[in-house]
């Protein structure tokens, strides 16, 4: 008896896509545990912080794009050319899938922002900068005060 592969659809070869489809090929289609497929309209990748100097002519955007069917090939996923127009899903699931990906994308986001503030905040704590200072009179518009 032989199992048939989970297939797994990455729609849109953007950075997260990508990314996603790369360590799925890596992880499972290299094992054969799954089938991973990514689908983009476009046939090359170029990283988006670039396009400033793609578009000031710095840069040809054909030496540094990544061409997705060689990323697919590379890292054990397929590649296909196309794009998402639609998916039909009944209105109760319609609403939990949007549940829970609301919920899943507060998490994650909640988590590294906190972290980031939590970092910045002890980077911080050694300066003077946020601290509080209480001045014990009233000070008039245009004058200044010095404190220690």
């Amino acid at each position: 008896m032989t199992e048939e592969l989970h297939r797994i659809v990455v729609v849109g070869g953007g950075a997260g896509g990508l990314e996603l489809a790369t360590r799925l090929g890596d992880k499972l289609g290299r094992r054969g545990k799954a089938h991973v497929t990514l689908i983009d309209r476009s046939r090359t990748h170029l990283w988006k912080p670039l396009l400033h100097e793609v578009a000031a002519g710095s840069m040809d955007p054909d030496t540094n794009d990544l061409d997705y069917l060689a990323q697919a090939h590379w890292h054990h996923f397929t590649f296909r050319l196309g794009g998402l127009i639609g998916i039909e899903l009944p209105a109760w699931m319609q609403w939990i899938a949007f549940a829970v990906l609301s919920v899943g994308a507060m998490l994650a986001f909640r988590t590294q922002l906190y972290d980031r503030g939590r970092h910045r905040r002890h980077a911080e704590s050694g300066t003077d900068a946020n601290r509080r200072v209480l001045i014990p009179q009233t000070l008039a518009p245009g004058k200044s005060l010095r404190t220690e």
